[in-house]
């Protein structure tokens, strides 16, 4: 008998999604779980790369051409690894539980069901602040946390998983 999947609102940012990671997150919801918010990871993630490619591009015009190489490298791999975070790194919130996938080399699928989550929180530094993003952190019973960081609509999220935990 297939499960019933209902999905709310955020049908659209599900399908905003790449088909294998729907797939992944389709394929761990349980009968009549539903989807009440995915994080966007915000473009913010790529500051630091623009940053030391600006360096990259002053610091061969006016110091040493040689240095564009090594910093242009640099710059190249940090891009990478950043596309590759704003691919992999998602949390998913449903009526029953939090489902989170992180880690580039070493991926985790972390499902969390909500009596074992101590609280959700938002870390926001100065250039999230600025360009408006958020780590959010996921607070589990015992050692247990997961960040998920540049998260666009981090206070969305935390807004509806209050919602949930804490209706009468």
């Amino acid at each position: 008998m297939p499960y019933k999947v209902t999905l709310m609102p955020y049908n659209d940012d599900l399908n905003a999604l790449d088909p294998r990671t729907r797939a992944l997150i389709q394929d761990r919801l349980v009968d009549g779980e539903s989807i009440l918010g995915v994080t966007h990871i915000h473009k913010g993630i790529y500051w630091s790369t623009i940053a030391v490619a600006l360096l990259t591009l002053l610091a061969g015009v006016f110091i040493a051409p040689q240095l564009m190489i090594v910093l242009g490298s640099a710059a190249a791999l940090m891009g990478l690894y950043a596309f590759w975070r704003q691919k992999f790194f998602i949390m998913v919130l449903t009526d029953k539980r939090i489902l989170a996938r992180y880690g580039v080399l070493q991926m985790d699928m972390v499902d969390m069901r909500f009596d074992k989550i101590e609280s959700m929180e938002t870390e926001q530094m100065l250039p999230g602040y600025l360009m408006g993003y958020a780590n959010l952190v996921v607070m589990g019973t015992g050692n247990r946390y997961i960040t998920i960081p540049y998260v666009a609509n981090a206070a969305d999220m935390r807004k509806k998983f209050n919602e949930i935990v804490l209706k009468d």
